[in-house]
């Protein structure tokens, strides 16, 4: 297990950083300018080759995945201490909101933009592009991240970061009008200290859901792959 230490934070830090430009960045900015964007596809395809790049560029310094899901998977799978998950979720919500201010300042003084209309935030009701509820909101947010953690302790070291990115483009297809999408909490707080109001109140959903999603999946791969090293400490 590599030790924790300020090159391995930063690199958490600085990837998650990076997957939150790439993906809320690309909803922002692109999606739909100024009539013909990158649209649902797009916004799919920049998640997945954020999360890609990432781990193909700093997965060998990083330690915990880039997202609190697939942190707080790979604890509950018994891959990663405790210690090494708090200190992983906490380089990834630093790095999340780095990646949200940036964002934020890029498009800040644009006339036409307001950040209470979302800026790519996770909402449900009203804030759900396709109107779902909480509850079947709370329903896609802990299955998708149950999902991505069995994929992703069942894909081997070399091929994690791979799997993880087609995973999660996969997860944003079918998620992005149902709240936005993105399984991934860090993402979701950090626009939503931005956009502020309902979005920041609609956060427990954010939180509850998928992490109950990433515990069980983790629990389960315990049994689906026996062979997975656990680490102590």
């Amino acid at each position: 297990m590599q030790k924790i230490s300020v090159v391995s934070l930063l690199a958490e830090g600085l990837g998650s950083a990076w997957l939150l430009l790439c993906g809320s960045g690309v909803a922002v900015l692109a999606a739909g300018f100024p009539v013909l964007g990158v649209g649902f596809l797009g916004i799919s395809l920049a998640w997945g080759l954020g999360m890609m790049t990432a781990g193909w560029g700093l997965g060998g310094k990083a330690f915990a995945g880039f997202t609190p899901v697939i942190a707080v998977g790979r604890w509950s799978a018994g891959e990663l201490s405790f210690l090494h998950c708090l200190y992983g979720l906490l380089a990834q919500m630093v790095g999340s909101i780095l990646g949200a201010g940036i964002l934020f300042l890029m498009v800040c003084r644009i006339p036409s933009f307001d950040v209470h209309q979302g800026f790519a935030g996770n909402g449900y009701d009203v804030l759900s592009p396709g109107g779902f509820t909480a509850e079947g909101v709370a329903l896609a947010e802990c299955v998708m991240a149950f999902f991505l953690i069995i994929l992703v302790q069942g894909s081997g070291q070399s091929r994690r970061y791979l799997v993880a990115a087609g995973a999660m483009m996969l997860t944003s297809m079918l998620t992005v009008t149902v709240d936005n999408a993105m399984v991934s909490p860090a993402k979701s707080i950090a626009v939503a200290i931005f956009a502020g109001g309902d979005w920041f109140r609609q956060q427990w959903v954010f939180l509850l859901a998928p992490f109950s999603g990433s515990v069980a999946g983790g629990v389960c791969s315990r049994f689906l792959f026996p062979a997975q090293p656990v680490t102590t400490g």
